[in-house]
């Protein structure tokens, strides 16, 4: 159908079935590519208007998930087969360094610097370019160190596929993500004491950093101390 004949109804029909098949977040991401779409056709003279009509973006209430301390240790104690401890130690990396799947296929062991006793990991994320810091763990420190910082990181499907083995094993209720992973980690500097304005490494802005990392503190019952963080 040519765009200059995309009417309301079209939008309407089309938005319908995005509500129903995707989360709010989802949608609210397809909305967004839709409108500026248009937008720019309407600049460039392409269509006389823009009919979105009443399509708004949907409320996103997120509910923060990580996994518990009690979970972490359970899994980190568990001596898993070989393919299975591998996965295992990049969970544990997951959560030492807050890094995604992708920034730590990309980790670049030349952008760790040591300061006070911290090790500090300095890149861009690949998703949006943004510079970040991330405070490696010692747990994920001793991983980095045992590979002399060469990792070697299965497909995401494999990655995905053996967290359910690791949740079955380890009998775990909680379906288990590398976000959640990710999560636990934000958790723990909150907590340590790390400024909220610091970890910029999970959303794509400071606004939605700020507003994810609070949401973290608010559902959070642990009781850590910075101190645990030094080599």
């Amino acid at each position: 159908k040519p765009i200059a004949d995309i009417n309301e109804n079209d939008i309407e029909a089309i938005t319908t079935e995005w509500s129903r098949k995707y989360k709010p977040s989802t949608f609210n991401g397809f909305y967004a590519k839709l409108n500026t779409f248009f937008k720019y056709a309407y600049t460039k003279g392409y269509i006389k208007r823009i009919p979105l009509g009443t399509v708004k973006k949907k409320k996103v209430h997120e509910v923060v998930e990580t996994i518990t301390d009690e979970d972490y240790e359970k899994i980190k104690a568990h001596d898993f087969v070989e393919r299975i401890e591998r996965v295992k130690e990049i969970l544990i990396l997951l959560a030492g360094t807050g890094l995604s799947y992708i920034d730590l296929k990309q980790f670049n062991p030349d952008n760790i610097q040591e300061q006070n006793g911290v090790m500090i990991y300095h890149d861009k994320r690949q998703k949006t370019k943004q510079d970040f810091y991330s405070v490696i763990l010692p747990d994920a420190l001793k991983i980095f160190e045992k590979y002399d910082f060469k990792l070697n990181i299965p497909s995401n499907q494999k990655l995905n596929a053996y967290l359910k083995e690791i949740q079955h094993i380890c009998h775990i209720s909680t379906t288990l993500t590398c976000h959640k992973f990710r999560h636990f980690y934000a958790r723990k500097m909150l907590l340590m004491g790390l400024p909220i304005h610091s970890q910029q490494i999970y959303r794509y802005s400071a606004k939605a950093d700020l507003k994810f990392l609070c949401r973290v503190l608010m559902e959070t019952k642990s009781n850590l101390s910075f101190g645990a963080v030094r080599t």
